[in-house]
């Protein structure tokens, strides 16, 4: 499948350089073939990693054609990304020049202080899954280094379980003194849905924290709140 992509977009080249946006690069793409196809997609503004991408920078081919890219928006798999147990953000360059960052990885919410989160400070919006909430799932010190010192930041999205309530999330950070309005947490049910919308989730996102801040509303806001009172109901 890989091999069959990357013959059309040779027999392409402007259209991979210049039409090319959007690249999702899974688990069965080698390093070598999603090296081939990054050194054709030059133009790409989003791009999901979920292919080994951490190796020595020479045994890597994907070194090259990923610092050469001009993205502004990234999903990453830590876990498939990173060849060791160690897991360091500022090791891959990429990621500092990235504005709007996903991590698909359920135990960011705890580990972000340790895998260097907080290095990303040219993120406007960063993305990542959460657990139920207590101490040992969400690790409400990189939430609020991220607020404190992201002067770019417009909007952190915590995915949610669908048998959990936003509420209790939202009632869980406000305890520690987490009230900020950039919050927003979205039902991962709807990943796909609100990912495929105009904008996808980083638009969604904005939408609602500017509507709270137009009318002066804090953190506790849910998405169906919004869709409510956004048509005109109670």
């Amino acid at each position: 499948m890989a091999e069959s992509f990357i013959s059309s977009l040779q027999s392409r080249p402007a259209f991979a350089r210049t039409t090319v946006k959007v690249l999702h690069l899974r688990l069965s793409v080698t390093p070598e073939q999603g090296a081939e196809v990054l050194q054709l997609c030059q133009g790409l503004q989003e791009l999901t990693l979920k292919i080994i991408t951490d190796l020595p920078d020479n045994q890597n081919p994907l070194h090259t054609p990923l610092n050469a890219l001009q993205l502004t928006t990234l999903s990453l798999d830590l876990t498939l990304a990173f060849y060791g147990p160690m897991i360091s953000l500022a090791n891959l360059p990429l990621l500092t020049r990235v504005e709007r960052l996903h991590l698909t990885n359920g135990w960011v919410a705890r580990r972000g202080l340790y895998i260097g989160l907080q290095e990303l400070r040219r993120l406007t919006h960063v993305s990542f899954l959460v657990q139920q909430p207590g101490q040992q799932t969400i690790h409400t010190e990189i939430l609020v280094y991220i607020l404190r010192y992201f002067h770019r930041l417009q909007a952190v999205i915590m995915w949610r379980m669908p048998h959990q309530e936003s509420q209790v999330i939202y009632d869980f950070l406000m305890e520690r003194e987490i009230r900020d309005r950039r919050v927003v947490i979205f039902n991962v049910a709807r990943f796909t849905e609100c990912a495929r919308s105009d904008g996808g989730i980083w638009k969604l996102a904005d939408m609602v924290v500017q509507w709270r801040g137009s009318r002066n509303y804090g953190m506790a806001l849910t998405i169906a709140s919004y869709h409510t009172k956004l048509n005109g109901g109670p």
